[in-house]
C-alpha cells in the first residue's frame, strides 16, 4: 500500500502539470462526440439499400479513426508534454488499423460468446455474459494505453494487458475505480466505456445536461492523462525498482 500511495502521489503531480501545460485537451471529448455524431448521421444517410451492408464496416472505421486520433493526442501529451490541434487531424490514421484490429478481436469474441449462449440459453447465458463482461472490463482495462505506449501488434497488445494487470492490478485498479465512479456519477451513467464514449453524446437540451457533460469531459481528460502517466510508470518499472530509486 505504501507503493500505491507513493506512485499515485507522483502520478497526480505529473497529471496536474500536464493539464496546466495542455489545458486545451479538456475540450476534446466534446469535439470527438460531435464528430462521431455527425459521422454516424452521414453514414446512416449515405449507406442505405444495398449499400447498407457496408454500414457496419464504415461505422467501425469511423470509431477506430476517432479513437486513433484521441490516443495519438494522449501519446504526445504523455511522451512529449505537447498538445497541438494538428495532432487531432494527423491522429485519425496513425493508430487506426491497430485500433480496428483490437475492436475486431472483441467482435469475434462476442460472436463466440453468442454461439455459446445459443447452446446454453436462458438465464445461464445472461449471467455468463455479465460475468465475462465484468472480467474483460477489468483485465483488459489498460488497452487504450497499451495501444499507444507499446509497439506490439494487436493480439500481443491484448496479451500484454493480461500480463500488465497480473503484476500491477492493485496500483491500476484503485485510481481507476475512483475515476470511473466520478465519471459515472457526473455523466449520469452516460459515459463509462472509453472505447464507446464518442458515440454516447445525444442532442439533449437543458443547462443541467450541458453542464454535466462538460464536467464529464473534464474528468475524462484528467483521468485519461492520469492513466497514461500511470501506465507508463508501471509498465517500465517494478515495485522493487521503484523502492530502490526512492532510496537513492
Amino acid at each position: 500500500m505504501t507503493d500505491v500511495v507513493l506512485v499515485n502521489k507522483e502520478i497526480l503531480e505529473k497529471t496536474i502539470n500536464s493539464i496546466k501545460s495542455n489545458w486545451q485537451i479538456i475540450f476534446l471529448g466534446i469535439v470527438y462526440s460531435v464528430l462521431g455524431m455527425v459521422a454516424s448521421i452521414l453514414v446512416g444517410a449515405l449507406f442505405t439499400g444495398p449499400l447498407g451492408l457496408a454500414r457496419g464496416f464504415i461505422l467501425a472505421l469511423v470509431e477506430s479513426s476517432i479513437i486513433s486520433s484521441y490516443i495519438f493526442v494522449l501519446y504526445n501529451v504523455i511522451s512529449y508534454n505537447r498538445f497541438r490541434w494538428r495532432d487531432v487531424k494527423n491522429g485519425f490514421t496513425y493508430f487506426i488499423w491497430k485500433v480496428y484490429a483490437v475492436l475486431f478481436i472483441f467482435y469475434l469474441g462476442s460472436i463466440i460468446l453468442s454461439f455459446i449462449g445459443s447452446l446454453l440459453g436462458g438465464i445461464i447465458f445472461v449471467y455468463l455474459m455479465l460475468g465475462i463482461s465484468i472480467l474483460v472490463f477489468i483485465i483488459l482495462n489498460p488497452i487504450p494505453e497499451a495501444l499507444y505506449v507499446k509497439t506490439y501488434n494487436p493480439w500481443d497488445t491484448v496479451l500484454y494487458c493480461l500480463e500488465f494487470m497480473r503484476g500491477n492490478w492493485l496500483n491500476w485498479i484503485i485510481p481507476n475505480i475512483v475515476f470511473f465512479l466520478l465519471l459515472f456519477i457526473i455523466s449520469g451513467g452516460g459515459i463509462l466505456n472509453v472505447f464507446s464514449i464518442f458515440n454516447n453524446f445525444t442532442l439533449a437540451y437543458g443547462m443541467v445536461v450541458i453542464v454535466r457533460y462538460l464536467l464529464a469531459s473534464v474528468i475524462l481528460s484528467f483521468g485519461m492523462i492520469y492513466r497514461g502517466h500511470l501506465f507508463t510508470l508501471l509498465s517500465t518499472s517494478t515495485r522493487r525498482k521503484r523502492m530502490f530509486m526512492r532510496k537513492v
